[in-house]
């Protein structure tokens, strides 16, 4: 099954909107909760599809799971936003906590231990003298992100275009049919 078969292709400026608008709501949902951790999650997905019907069920899969390690930690969700939109699905969940650091090593328990984690890019917010910070590997003295198909620091594989667009793709697809089939 290829789940890149369907679904509406995405240019650049989409993308980049939709990277404006989220940041807004960040801004908004932490301005108004200044004591408060915000999780945005979304989803690494290579090519110009960026939704459809199965990269929404591994977006549904992983945050489901997130929310479940949230509970077991007695962590307290305040508020969740979903938009499932062509550019792709993000989440935003607010906790009522201020312990950043708890959070950011639940989310790289996703991101790290998962079949499906590599997939996820979880980003933990938080508002600081006026802005909104994120928490970093590098703060909590961990290992950056690794590649979805090698075990280079991600962000570099990307960078310098190592891997095309068709492999990732065919990784994810056989992720896919391990979690769904």
């Amino acid at each position: 099954m290829n789940i890149f078969s369907n679904g509406k292709n995405q240019s650049i400026i989409d993308i980049l909107n939709d990277k404006d608008e989220r940041l807004k709501q960040q801004r908004d949902l932490l301005f108004n909760n200044q004591n408060d951790i915000l999780i945005c999650i979304k989803l690494n997905i290579p090519g110009p599809i960026k939704h459809n019907k199965a990269i929404q069920q591994i977006f549904t899969l992983g945050t489901n799971h997130l929310l479940k390690l949230l509970k077991q930690s007695g962590i307290v969700v305040k508020q969740e936003i979903y938009w499932h939109k062509d550019v792709g699905d993000t989440g935003f969940i607010l906790l009522n906590t201020n312990d950043k650091n708890k959070i950011k090593r639940l989310t790289i328990d996703l991101e790290d231990y998962e079949l499906y984690g590599r997939l996820f890019d979880v980003d933990v917010v938080y508002y600081s003298d006026n802005n909104v910070k994120s928490v970093s590997r590098t703060e909590l003295n961990l290992p950056v992100r690794k590649c979805l198909l090698c075990e280079r620091p991600a962000k570099e594989c990307a960078r310098s275009r190592k891997h095309s667009v068709q492999e990732l793709q065919t990784k994810i697809n056989e992720l896919y049919g391990k979690m769904f089939n």
